[in-house]
């Protein structure tokens, strides 16, 4: 008898690799509505939260090309609440964690 394999259970299981890291985090110091997001890629769910709304927001089957660039926003003085409007708030579903 031969074990079937599951490859999202091997991937949660993987040690991360060093050329692109499963979980990624940026905080939006200079944003007047987002405070902070994370990324994990195997999953493809990007989790924010806002400082002018209470609750932590997921969005689910983000690609990782678009969540990069969202986090990337954070750090180098282009509008992160703009990017999020225009490419995930309304393109992704969501679910309201807490």
């Amino acid at each position: 008898m031969s074990e079937e394999k599951d490859p999202v259970w091997d991937a949660l299981m993987a040690p991360e690799t060093t050329t692109a890291p499963r979980k990624r985090e940026a905080v939006f110091e200079n944003s007047s509505t987002l405070k902070e997001a994370r990324y994990d890629s195997l999953l493809q769910t990007l989790t924010v939260s806002f400082k002018t709304s209470p609750g932590v927001y997921s969005y689910f089957e983000v690609p990782s090309d678009v969540a990069n660039t969202f986090l990337s926003s954070a750090g180098d003085g282009s509008s992160a609440g703009k990017y999020f409007i225009k490419y995930i708030k309304n393109n992704y579903p969501f679910k309201r964690i807490s």
